[in-house]
């Protein structure tokens, strides 16, 4: 998934670095870059998961995500669980890591929130 997210992210990059560098601040034009990616990955991430149940990175490992009543998740939970996502990630996953080694049901804390669960199909 990252790879398809970042593709596109690197060539936002470089289309905004050659069209917005010399009309904007560099401190400006360093948060708006800043900003677009973590964007970018939760709208990916929200529309991938609430309209199909996986992403292409989830689907070649042949997982999905579901509710924990095994039904598809909603807009709303794939918005919850993603935007979640960056305290599972602090301190390099570890915070979710954790979280899915000692919940019952191996859940991160985005997934607890939005009543989710990463099912193999």
């Amino acid at each position: 998934d990252m790879l398809i997210i970042g593709i596109p992210y690197v060539a936002l990059f470089f289309l905004l670095r050659f069209t917005l560098w010399q009309q904007m601040p560099h401190d400006q034009f360093r948060n708006l870059v800043v900003l677009v990616g973590p964007f970018t990955n939760y709208v990916y991430l929200t529309f991938m998961e609430a309209t199909t149940g996986t992403t292409p990175g989830k689907k070649t490992f042949r997982l999905s995500v579901v509710t924990i009543t095994g039904e598809p998740m909603g807009w709303q939970q794939a918005a919850l669980r993603n935007i979640v996502l960056p305290i599972d990630l602090l301190m390099g996953g570890l915070v979710g890591a954790i979280l899915i080694w000692f919940t019952p049901l191996h859940q991160r804390l985005g997934d607890l929130a939005a009543k989710t669960l990463i099912i193999r199909q």
